[in-house]
């Protein structure tokens, strides 16, 4: 049905479909989240990270990244025949207006989020680059793959950083 016709779909809606864990209301959110952030980062860190790495595992067997090249595939596609049967841009945009716009939209809220919540975001940024896709295909840390380009440095420094904020000194790698 949401695939069809293309609605949003309530909180309320997703937690009774089993898509999210529970609904809190706006206000109580961000308490709510610190509270479960705490709790997860007083959980074993080899726990977490071995839990993770299976449910990933599992869905890659299942075909996860299968689906979702196919989806992306069929997607494009669309793009392409609408354009083709003039039809034009997808709410008039293109891929590069829609991505700068996007860009535009992310650097917009994270300073809002920084201003509304200083000290609480990190600053160090990861910027989009072919590097960061390629880890998906090595399946390796960038800083293992490509240890002198921009992006490892930049993996590096947001290390560095979380070190730093978190005070994990010693307790932390770094690739």
């Amino acid at each position: 049905e949401f695939l069809f016709l293309g609605e949003r779909m309530p909180a309320e809606r997703a937690y009774m479909m089993g898509m999210v864990n529970r609904v809190v209301p706006r206000a109580d959110l961000e308490a709510r989240t610190m509270e479960m952030a705490a709790k997860v980062a007083s959980q074993p860190r080899m726990g977490l990270a071995l839990t993770k790495t299976v449910i990933n595992r599992v869905e890659e067997m299942q075909g996860l990244r299968t689906t979702m090249d196919l989806a992306f595939g069929y997607h494009h596609f669309a793009h392409t025949h609408s354009q083709v049967l003039g039809a034009g841009t997808l709410g008039g945009q293109d891929a590069k207006s829609m991505v700068q716009g996007t860009k535009k939209l992310h650097a917009e809220t994270i300073q809002a989020l920084r201003t509304d919540h200083p000290g609480r975001f990190l600053t160090s940024q990861i910027a989009f680059s072919s590097d960061i896709e390629r880890m998906g295909l090595t399946r390796a840390p960038v800083t293992a793959t490509l240890s002198n380009s921009a992006s490892a440095r930049a993996y590096r420094a947001l290390c560095a950083e979380i070190v730093a904020h978190s005070n994990l000194t010693g307790q932390v790698g770094t690739a």
